[in-house]
């Protein structure tokens, strides 16, 4: 199921997937692909050595084997009915979670065991994935309420928290950073149940942490900025200036390298940026343009981020490679990549879900 590897990587133009079919790349090595409906899939795919997880547009949860792209078990058993798209799927002890304004859990069948309404009426928000920490999932809604979800017992429980109603998550340990629809950067410690520290902005955050510090951003005069942040003190160690309107991605790249991703309105034919920063100091190191329409969001994995393009790219950018095109898919592509070992996959606008070794 190899299509080429690392050091050979170059432009690749994919065949025409249908069905659950193979992809002819460098030497004619396979990949799969398989359809999951007919609608985008946009939120990010669920990858382990066994498993491909897909949230379905109407919050129902569809699994594949990783090796073969076979489906496991029946469609009628993996839907939702649900007014609302659901999170990215996650996964506790082989038993699959997406959250809409419900709870639906999957077995490793693909049947499902668990489905229950959210307790304040409201839809979980669908920007990044759940939270988990000791076994259990975390998750936040419209209405700000904050859950903790136990799979094995099947147990909701509130979290006592005044009301934060959360875009994006990141997670060290206990401790959880949310960018909020009122601007806010809040850090929370899952085990407390408490706000540690908490920042008004300018602007949506999409905030991560870096060791116990939080890099998030803000918007003066027109300007986006970066700044590392030590909670426990509220000092400022730095900011940086990046281009764009906002940061789309966020995270360590290896020790002492964050790489940050900012971007212009989903509609303009404006240039992206990938900027890699000294996580000490806040000096910049490497700027790498990515194209409009770059999808939100993106992975690291082993000191290597990787993006996805609408118009069909997987991009690599690295700082001793620089960055580089590795596969180049015939239709558009929705959803952000999710890297695990050598596996890349995605999610198409068409409804395909797509593994690629790389």
């Amino acid at each position: 199921m190899r299509i080429t590897r690392r050091k050979a990587l170059s432009t690749i133009l994919l065949s025409t997937l249908s069905g659950c079919s193979a992809i002819s790349g460098r030497k004619n090595s396979p990949g799969w692909s398989a359809p999951v409906g007919s609608n985008p899939l946009t939120e990010r795919i669920y990858v382990d050595e066994e498993y491909v997880a897909v949230t379905t547009p109407t919050g129902g949860i569809q699994l594949f084997s990783t090796d073969s792209g076979t489906p496991v078990g029946n469609n009628n058993s993996r839907e939702n009915d649900s007014r609302y798209a659901g999170t990215p799927t996650v996964s506790v002890d082989k038993r699959f979670l997406t959250i809409t304004d419900q709870i639906h859990v999957v077995n490793d069948s693909g049947e499902e065991i668990w489905s229950e309404s959210l307790p304040d009426g409201g839809y979980a928000s669908i920007e990044s994935p759940p939270v988990i920490l000791n076994g259990l999932v975390y998750t936040t809604t419209s209405e700000g309420s904050m859950y903790q979800i136990d799979l094995q017992q099947e147990i909701i429980s509130e979290i006592d928290l005044p009301p934060i109603s959360g875009y994006w998550w990141d997670s060290r340990g206990s401790r959880v950073v949310l960018g909020t629809k009122s601007y806010d950067t809040t850090l929370c410690d899952l085990n407390s149940t408490e706000v540690l520290w908490s920042q008004s902005g300018t602007s949506l955050a999409h905030p991560c942490l870096y060791d116990t510090d939080i890099i998030t951003s803000s918007i003066e005069s027109g300007q986006l900025n970066a700044h590392r942040v030590n909670p426990d003190t509220g000092m400022e160690q730095w900011n940086a200036s990046l281009p764009g309107i906002r940061i789309t991605f966020c995270d360590r790249l290896s020790d002492g390298v964050l790489a940050v991703v900012s971007q212009n309105a989903w509609e303009s034919s404006e240039p992206g940026q990938v900027t890699m920063i000294d996580a000490n100091s806040g000096t910049i190191t490497e700027k790498y343009g990515i194209p409009p329409k770059t999808i939100p969001s993106g992975d690291v994995f082993e000191g290597t981020l990787f993006l996805t393009t609408f118009d069909g790219a997987v991009l690599s950018i690295a700082p001793e490679s620089g960055l580089r095109e590795l596969f180049k898919y015939e239709d558009k592509i929705s959803s952000p990549p999710t890297v695990r070992g050598e596996n890349i996959v995605f999610g198409t606008n068409d409804g395909q879900v797509v593994l690629i070794e790389y």
